[in-house]
């Protein structure tokens, strides 16, 4: 990666299924007997899964620590068309 390079996160709703974890609501990387799918498992486990948490975790620390008021991000986002995934739009009031 380079300065200035463009970084897409989607949380979308991965992984939010209450019956594989308890309070799937709650943002929790150190969470107990965690049941994700996004990484693959077993033989097919994602090698970087652990290095791309550290990223996600660490950009969001920076996202709160800015001071950015992230309710109001809420509430000018607006999703791009796309059959596949949800990007999200953040529109500047």
């Amino acid at each position: 990666m380079k300065a200035g390079n463009a970084i897409l996160v989607i949380l979308a709703a991965a992984n939010r299924d209450p019956s594989a974890n308890p309070n799937p609501e709650r943002f929790d990387v150190f969470r107990t007997e965690r049941r994700i799918f996004t990484f693959g498992v077993g033989v097919h486990a994602c090698p970087g899964e652990a290095l791309a948490t550290a990223i996600a975790k660490a950009g969001v620390e920076r996202l709160i620590a800015s001071g950015i008021a992230l309710e109001r991000l809420a509430e000018t986002m607006t999703y791009r068309a796309s059959a596949n995934a949800r990007i999200p739009i953040f529109e500047e009031r």
